[in-house]
């Protein structure tokens, strides 16, 4: 499932991958392959991963904390915003 989320060429079949990740419990691929996305040049599918944190769970938000806060700082005012939501979850 790592693979998928990290190699394969649909950006539908990387999200649906990075998902199943998250909801099988697979907590530390999911956290490598969200912070290697978030680092990454990939901003479609970087911002594809800020909606899925978005959708996710603190928990989920927790494992990457420090790259949302950065990314939320950024001049991506997009990003940013999508960013500062998946950091609203840890206030609920």
């Amino acid at each position: 499932m790592k693979t998928l989320a990290v190699d394969d060429d649909d950006m539908d079949v990387r999200g649906n991958a990075l998902r199943t990740l998250l909801m099988v419990g697979a907590s530390d691929s999911f956290t490598n392959v969200v912070k290697a996305v978030l680092a990454g040049e990939d901003t479609e599918f970087k911002e594809e991963v800020l909606v899925i944190l978005v959708e996710s769970s603190k928990e989920a938000v927790l494992l990457v904390k420090a790259e949302l806060e950065a990314i939320a700082k950024g001049s991506n005012k997009e990003m940013a915003e999508d960013a500062k939501l998946a950091l609203k979850l840890l206030d609920e």
